[in-house]
């Protein structure tokens, strides 16, 4: 719920209002992990994204299937190891890719 960065707190809450916009859904957090399915979902999922678009891609897509996707607030959040991966780059290429995927479908 809370990522402890003002600037990562921002955004995230751009990249999530912009896939709510464009795929007419309310997502609250797309790429908050984990996300779990069946080996039978995953496959008619069939994600084909390796990299930032992953996890919207999955989302678009189970919705588009109507498999019912549940998202859980985690309050707080305390990393344990490592450190984000996540920079101006990288989110440039969320915010593309996510126009990119919405005009692609």
């Amino acid at each position: 719920v809370h990522r402890g960065a003002p600037l990562r707190e921002l955004g995230s809450l751009l990249y999530n209002l912009e896939a709510s916009l464009l795929f007419g859904r309310g997502f609250r957090d797309v790429n908050g992990t984990p996300k779990l399915f069946s080996r039978e979902v995953y496959d008619r999922l069939a994600p084909r994204s390796q990299d930032d678009l992953l996890y919207l891609e999955i989302m678009v897509k189970a919705a588009r299937l109507g498999v019912p996707v549940t998202e859980l607030p985690v309050p707080g959040f305390t990393r344990h190891g490592g450190t984000s991966s996540t920079n101006l780059r990288s989110a440039w290429r969320m915010y593309t890719g996510a126009l990119q995927l919405r005009f692609a479908s």
